[in-house]
């Protein structure tokens, strides 16, 4: 265990394993934090630096819920003049029914936003 995150506090734990050793690590797993991958650089040279598929997962996870997020907020604009038209027509406003039975609207709490 490392006390704090500083790669050369890293470094220095890791040089008191014998250079031999640490020569014949092949392959280091590692989170996307820069300082250890700073650090396993120097204290294993010939390894391979893989990124572990937890962090890799997460980003692609935190990707598609921005994603989710941007569509959503374009579908509830695209809602809301769809509403506004139908109002300035006096008309009443009847959402498009999709193919699988659903509508477009957006719910929120379980709430129609209209």
């Amino acid at each position: 265990m490392v006390k704090g995150t500083r790669s050369e506090d890293i470094i220095k734990v890791l040089n008191r394993i014998p250079l031999s050793k640490r020569l014949n690590v092949k392959e280091v797993s590692l989170d996307m934090a820069s300082n250890m991958r700073k650090a396993c650089e120097m204290a294993f040279p010939k390894a391979i630096l893989v990124i572990d598929r937890f962090h890799v997962v997460r980003l692609v996870m935190d990707a598609m819920q921005h994603i989710r997020v941007d569509q959503r907020w374009k579908e509830i604009d695209k809602e809301n003049k769809a509403i506004l038209n139908a109002r300035s027509k006096g008309a009443r406003y009847k959402p498009i029914l999709l193919s699988n039975g659903d509508t477009g609207q957006v719910f929120f709490l379980g709430r129609a936003l209209n």
